[in-house]
């Protein structure tokens, strides 16, 4: 990213924001002791872990910025921030489903940050677009689950790029809650109110519906089925090796999880119930599972890259 793009993407999402937006405690998602926190969007500390850049390389390129001593913490003075006056980007007529994704999740912290009056909760923005759309975590965006996973960030300024469609940038941010100069975890997302020249693209229920479309078309496409069994072999692995059965019983296995089962010719059925078949002994259902759980991870990967319209 252009470094200047991003520092007038980031300081017009943030500048609204109080200069402490949240702090307490949490758990460290390393240790699991327990770690104070605090949530400061223009604190020097998070510009830093965001962008990668040092107070005195974001003040070379921004000279007339100023920074204050507030709160115990070092904040660049909101005063002095130059705001861009650039023309908003333009939101390509054909993007890939994961762009898709990360427009929609723009729009809903655009939305829920009231146009950068606020800051969205991350796990809020998330799975709002999880739940509304119907999709598995397999087919979301690694970086998104990963600020919601409750899992250790492993590059935190690798999230800057990662959240970003990629015909755009500057136009959505963590905000992390921070230990003296270590991340702990994302707290929330800020949105650049003015990213985008294209305003009427950007209804949030309007993207939702577009993920939720795209996904409910390739449930019908015999690739999905492979999935599903895919991700259900781990349950049959479950199923046989703890409880000591082969029956395959719902609400677990629904017809569905049936069908694909019977497609890749584990299942059989017997009197109206289904088994899995005594023919398979459990290590080859195990290295049926290892299998399929490569393959997903390639189905789920080429449905995020395909190119569609965006209405």
């Amino acid at each position: 990213m252009k470094e200047r793009t991003v520092l007038a993407g980031y300081f017009a999402s943030v500048h609204e924001l109080p200069e402490v937006l949240d702090s307490g405690e949490t758990y460290s998602l390393v240790d699991g002791s327990r770690k104070s926190y605090v949530v400061a969007p223009l604190s020097t500390v998070q510009l830093k872990i965001l962008t990668g850049m040092a107070e005195d390389r974001i003040m070379s390129i921004l000279p007339e910025i100023r920074i204050n001593n507030s709160s115990g913490l070092r904040i660049y003075d909101p005063g002095s921030i130059p705001f861009s006056t650039l023309p908003g980007q333009v939101i390509p007529d054909e993007i890939t489903r994961e762009d898709l994704i990360k427009l929609t999740i723009y729009a809903i912290t655009r939305k829920l940050g009231e146009n950068g009056k606020s800051a969205a909760k991350v796990d809020e923005v998330v799975f709002q677009l999880k739940n509304d759309a119907g999709i598995p975590d397999d087919f979301m965006p690694s970086s998104l689950m990963e600020m919601v996973e409750g899992r250790p960030l492993r590059d935190p300024e690798s999230l800057l790029d990662n959240l970003q469609p990629s015909f755009s940038e500057g136009i959505v941010f963590p905000l992390f809650r921070i230990e003296t100069d270590e991340a702990l975890s994302v707290g929330f997302l800020a949105s650049n109110p003015r990213a985008f020249s294209d305003q009427d693209r950007l209804e949030a229920a309007k993207l939702i519906s577009s993920v939720r479309n795209e996904f409910v078309s390739f449930t019908s496409d015999p690739v999905y089925k492979d999935f599903v069994a895919g991700r259900i072999l781990r349950s049959v692995v479950f199923k046989m090796e703890k409880k000591k059965t082969r029956k395959l019983e719902k609400p677990l296995f629904d017809n569905t999880k049936i069908d694909a089962l019977m497609r890749i010719g584990i299942v059989e059925e017997a009197e109206g119930s289904f088994f899995v078949k005594e023919t398979l002994s459990l290590d080859q259902i195990k290295r049926l599972a290892s299998e399929y759980e490569e393959k997903n991870h390639q189905i789920a990967l080429e449905w995020k890259a395909k190119k569609i319209k965006l209405p």
